[in-house]
């Protein structure tokens, strides 16, 4: 595992936006995951392709 000194850098611009843990941090907030019946549902209601959702306790990948 690298330092925290460590840079993310954006590959688009070259410049580092944030360092690795805040990276980790924020992707692991624990934001609550929306419930949905099905990946129509949940691509209705703003899921991402591949983002996360659940169905009651399951949790799920929208993947269509």
């Amino acid at each position: 595992m690298p330092t925290p000194a460590v840079p993310v850098v954006d590959i688009k611009t070259g410049l580092a936006t944030v360092d690795w843990y805040d990276f980790f941090r924020d992707a692991f907030a624990g934001e609550r995951l929306g419930d949905f019946a099905s990946d129509a549902a949940a691509a209705a209601g703003g899921v991402p392709m591949f983002g996360l959702y659940r169905t009651g306790s399951v949790v799920k990948v929208r993947t269509t």
